[in-house]
């Protein structure tokens, strides 16, 4: 019967382990050679303008703050979403309805939406600072 050495026993002899400086310096190159991996997943790919060029952009960011009620009773709607179009940037509102978001500029768009009411959207420039929303209810799916 022939002897058999195992999984690990094949991986010690096929892939010998190092140790002291060998291991530093093999930890240092996997290191090197996954690190621009790791740092594209972590900022799943947006690599902006300004980290390419070294280039700030002109437009300066603009908070964003307001409330959002219902436009039937008045009352705030808390949980309400507030994105910045075409952007992942975003966030909800608080218990009394407020919110509070960074954009990129005057020439942005947030989009505020909730459910079971029509979605909304206000451009930023010009727009007086807090804003009062009122969303409507959407009626469409409903049946009598």
């Amino acid at each position: 019967m022939k002897k058999t050495i195992g999984f690990p026993g094949y991986l010690h002899q096929k892939y010998p382990v190092c140790t002291g400086p060998q291991a530093l310096l093999a930890s240092l190159v996997l290191f090197l050679w996954l690190a621009p991996s790791v740092i594209y997943a972590a900022g799943a790919g947006s690599v902006t303008d300004e980290v390419l060029t070294g280039v700030m952009p002109i437009q300066q960011k603009i908070t964003v703050s307001g409330t959002v009620l219902s436009e039937s009773d008045g009352l705030p709607l808390p949980g309400a979403s507030v994105v910045e179009k075409g952007t992942l940037n975003a966030t909800t509102t608080d218990q009394a309805g407020r919110f509070s978001i960074l954009v990129a500029g005057e020439n942005s768009v947030v989009v505020v939406s909730f459910m079971g009411m029509k979605p909304y959207e206000v451009a930023v420039s010009g727009m007086p600072s807090p804003l009062v929303i009122s969303l409507q209810e959407d009626n469409f799916n409903l049946r009598r």
